[in-house]
């Protein structure tokens, strides 16, 4: 992947967070979510007084979430700059980080469904819901391992001009911890700890809009740096650091091959 490619990947970040924040935010009103205590009727009401504003929100956030693909794909080429060649961790990543386009849209979807028909029963309306917020900001658990392995990358750099800032891997570690909390929303209906509730709502979303821009920053950088060192990856899908250590093995087994005499 070129390093003009790479940056237009990069660049897909701050547009995914406007488009998902604003869509959910400023047309739908679901920042943060509705209150989980509320009765089927007040939620039905929510539904039906805005319906077309809240599926206009819902599909600018759907769209804008298409674009964690292009972000996680270079998340993924960069980790791959430091584990090289066999990158259990750049793809251990990357199949995480697919992950979060599907637990975003499939909740979003049925949402849309409970404005999609105003004369729903409340209870339909509602268990639709329950099932959106609880899979949305519930399943955290593929983002929190995909930080963990992203984290563990970065620290593994033991090179004298790291990818990635070290700073970059603890925060990593820091941005999952963040995410931890929302497990309670399982258990409670409101409180800290429901759905719409400072430690299950507004710590993982502040952990993953820190996390994202701060992979923006930083990648932005790393490709930069690759790009005056000559560090395009080839079609192979090695780096100069794999050319390197590849051209010293080689000159190793013919310079052994030489002073072996012949039979």
């Amino acid at each position: 992947m070129s390093t003009t490619s790479q940056r237009l990947c990069t660049w897909t970040a701050p547009v995914f967070l406007v488009m998902l924040l604003g869509g959910l935010l400023l047309l739908a009103n679901f920042v943060p979510p509705p209150a989980p205590n509320l009765s089927a009727q007040q939620l039905a009401d929510i539904f039906t007084s805005n319906p077309n504003k809240i599926r206009l929100g819902l599909v600018v956030a759907m769209m804008g979430t298409a674009l964690m693909g292009p972000f996680t794909a270079v998340i993924t080429v960069q980790l791959k700059r430091i584990e090289g060649a066999h990158s259990p961790f750049a793809y251990a990543q990357l199949s995480l980080g697919v992950m979060i386009p599907v637990v975003i849209i499939l909740p979003m979807t049925s949402l849309a469904a409970a404005a999609y028909r105003g004369d729903r029963p409340p209870a339909v309306i509602q268990a639709l819901s329950d099932q959106a917020w609880l899979l949305f900001v519930g399943a955290f658990y593929a983002f929190v391992i995909q930080l963990v392995v992203t984290g563990l990358a970065i620290l593994r750099d033991g090179s004298e001009r790291p990818v990635f800032p070290r700073w970059l891997g603890y925060l990593n570690f820091w941005c999952a911890i963040g995410s931890l909390p929302a497990a309670g929303l399982y258990f409670v209906m409101d409180g800290p700890l429901a759905w719409n509730g400072i430690l299950s709502w507004w710590l993982p979303v502040v952990a993953f809009s820190v996390w994202v821009l701060s992979m923006f920053v930083t990648l932005l950088r790393a490709i930069s740096r690759q790009q005056d060192e000559g560090q395009n990856l080839d079609p192979a899908g090695l780096n100069s650091r794999d050319l390197d250590a590849l051209a010293v093995r080689v000159a190793d087994l013919l310079e052994r091959r030489q002073a072996t005499p012949a039979p």
